[in-house]
C-alpha cells in the first residue's frame, strides 16, 4: 500500500479531485484538512481510510465515496461545456467543437453502450458522460425551448 505522502511522481487531475472529495467528506463530519494524516482505499475491503494526526482512523464506504467523486467529475465536465460548442448535426450525429484545443469530436447520444456515445478519450476510456456529451444536451435543450416559444 502507497500512501499519496509516499508517491514520487506528480498527483494527476483525478488524485487532485480524489483528495479534494475526501477533504470535503472530513468538512462534513468537522474535521479539518490540516487534521489528516493519510488517506488510502483497502481494495480487498473496499473502505477508503482517513487516518488523523491525532491517531484517530475514520473508515467511509467506497461505493458511497465513489458517488461522490462520480458528481463532483459530473459538475467538473458541466462547467468545461462551455468549452464546447456544436457545429454540424447529421441525423442523430452531431459534431462538437472543443474551443480550448479546436479538435472536433463526434457524439451520438442514442448509442446503447455508453462508452461509444461520443469519440474522446474520456468517454471511450472511462466510460464516463463527457463535456462534449454535456455540450450536445445543452444544445437539445436550447432547441426544444426555442420550438416551444415558437
Amino acid at each position: 500500500m502507497t500512501t499519496l505522502a509516499q508517491r514520487k511522481s506528480p498527483l494527476t487531475n483525478h488524485q487532485r479531485g480524489m483528495i479534494a472529495a475526501v477533504i470535503n467528506l472530513c468538512e462534513d463530519f468537522s474535521i479539518a484538512a490540516n487534521d489528516i494524516w493519510t488517506i488510502y482505499v483497502h481494495e480487498e475491503t473496499s473502505v477508503l481510510w482517513v487516518h488523523l494526526y491525532n491517531g484517530a482512523q475514520l473508515p467511509f464506504d467506497c461505493d458511497w465515496f465513489r458517488e461522490e467523486l462520480n458528481n463532483l467529475r459530473l459538475q467538473q465536465r458541466v462547467q468545461k461545456a462551455d468549452e464546447c460548442k456544436v457545429i454540424a448535426v447529421e441525423g442523430k450525429r452531431y459534431t462538437v467543437l472543443n474551443t480550448s484545443n479546436n479538435n472536433n469530436y463526434t457524439v451520438e447520444p442514442h448509442r446503447v453502450f455508453s462508452n461509444q456515445r461520443c469519440t474522446c478519450m474520456d468517454c471511450r476510456k472511462r466510460n464516463q458522460v463527457c463535456k462534449h456529451q454535456v455540450a450536445v444536451k445543452r444544445y437539445q435543450l436550447s432547441l426544444s425551448e426555442t420550438l416551444a416559444v415558437r
